[in-house]
């Protein structure tokens, strides 16, 4: 299932026109299939024609920030792209008691802990090189709240002191590459903790803070997982994702009872599951970069546009003469297909989009709504990147004939990527000047 990460809004309904008013702009040609088929009376499609050469204008803009709380995964890591430059996620999140302990069934006079293991659980994606990073945690110093909004952009208060013991900051993730369908347990990023955390939680036991979650989250309001790796060198760094609600995500304490008689070795799990908050937090930064220059000229879009995950780039596309399409007669819209292509000389070994996705501007141009298209079904719509002809098609042909008719005004599309909070991705794609790849609306009518 796709996930689209930003909050988009969706229009109502609107009647599904079948004629507009237009008159084809630049050369028209005979396609060669059928369009329309079911749509237009069989003698009508004699009369099919193409037009691929409305105006297009197109250019990068800096994306909003995204709401990352309880997605399907966190992303950590960092890395530096040769094309957008700086880019880094981490993630805080509650733990919550995975059993209860009671006052009296434990003396910490009689308690030593042995270890303190943070375990994360890789839920298989990475992007970048899986080089050595810098880590640190934190404990959270404010409470997470399973009501309030949390955004990319947001940095949660904590204290500073880092809990991983010294000398195990530096980490390689290796996320598994394939996915494993035997017994053994889910590969996972481990962090030793301090001891003392687990001393000081313990401690808590005679208070009555182990004996139930709200307690709990009180006096232990959760983590903070930052990479510590300053700027990376271009090509080097990853971000990788992990998967908290797998029952292997948890803090686990090691601990011994050393009361004569009731000597024993046992564990206090403290949970990131299902029940906890969680949110990812992005930085990207693309100074000096290819994409800094883009956002900051407008006439780049004319060779290159980029999409960027994790709140960092989209595109506005903009046909301003639909309206002229209007002025020869009657005639009917059987399909327009919006196609845009990937740029491969600088997609380099950074995969692309599996897809992306289409918005409309709205009225007052501030935010972005469905297009009634995407109604037609997830499939029709398309945004699904054709690997072997390296584009995205996506049919927008009720949009289409809503800006002909008057219905909506002609206030632009917007490009995004989708998965955009739980994933690292990037696409980079011919412009709408750029060859004979650049980027076009293919049009197919009938004319009376």
């Amino acid at each position: 299932m796709i996930e689209i990460s930003v909050l988009r809004k969706r229009p109502g309904r609107t009647a599904f026109f079948l004629l507009c008013f237009f008159t084809a702009l630049g050369s028209c040609t005979k396609p060669e299939n059928e369009v329309g088929l079911g749509v237009q009376p069989p003698g009508d499609l004699l009369n099919l024609i193409k037009v691929d050469s409305t105006t297009i204008f197109a250019h990068t803009l800096a994306e909003d920030s995204l709401p990352t709380k309880g997605l399907s995964a966190v992303l950590l890591g960092t890395y530096t792209d040769p094309e957008f430059g700086f880019v880094q996620s981490s993630f805080y999140t509650q733990i919550r008691l995975g059993a209860f302990i009671n006052n009296d069934s434990l003396d910490i006079n009689f308690i030593e802990v042995d270890s303190v293991i943070l375990e994360l659980v890789y839920d298989g994606s990475s992007y970048g090189s899986l080089d050595p990073q810098n880590f640190r945690v934190y404990e959270l110093d404010e409470d997470l709240s399973d009501t309030a909004n949390y955004y990319s952009n947001y940095t949660p208060q904590h204290k500073g002191i880092d809990l991983i013991k010294a000398g195990y900051q530096t980490q390689t993730p290796e996320p598994p590459q394939t996915e494993d369908t035997t017994d053994a347990p889910a590969p996972r990023l481990r962090f030793p903790l301090v001891e003392s955390l687990g001393v000081n939680i313990l401690s808590e036991a005679n208070n009555s803070v182990l004996s139930n979650n709200e307690s709990f989250l009180t006096y232990f309001k959760g983590l903070y997982i930052v990479p510590d790796n300053n700027v990376p060198p271009v090509d080097h760094g990853a971000i990788f994702g992990l998967d908290l609600k797998h029952e292997g995500s948890k803090v686990r304490v090691y601990y011994r009872k050393t009361d004569p008689g009731s000597e024993d070795t046992l564990t206090l799990d403290l949970l990131m599951n299902e029940d906890a908050v969680w949110a990812s937090e992005f930085e990207t930064d693309p100074t000096g970069f290819r994409v800094g220059s883009a956002l900051n000229d407008t006439t780049a879009g004319q060779q290159t546009i980029y999409i960027q995950s994790m709140g960092g780039t989209k595109a506005i596309l903009r046909m301003p003469f639909f309206q002229n399409y209007a002025d020869s007669g009657m005639v009917g819209i059987n399909k327009a297909e919006l196609v845009i292509s990937i740029n491969d000389s600088l997609t380099t070994a950074y995969l692309p989009h599996d897809r992306l996705f289409i918005t409309a501007v709205n009225e007052d141009g501030t935010d972005d709504v469905f297009l009634d298209d995407f109604l037609e079904g997830d499939t029709h719509f398309g945004g699904y990147l054709d690997k072997p002809a390296k584009e995205y098609r996506f049919k927008i042909t009720r949009w289409v004939q809503q800006v002909l008719t008057g219905e909506i005004k002609n206030n632009g599309l917007y490009l995004v990527s989708t998965s955009a909070a739980v994933s690292a991705n990037r696409t980079v794609l011919h412009g709408y000047n750029d060859g004979n790849k650049k980027m076009k609306l293919e049009l197919f009518y009938t004319k009376y």
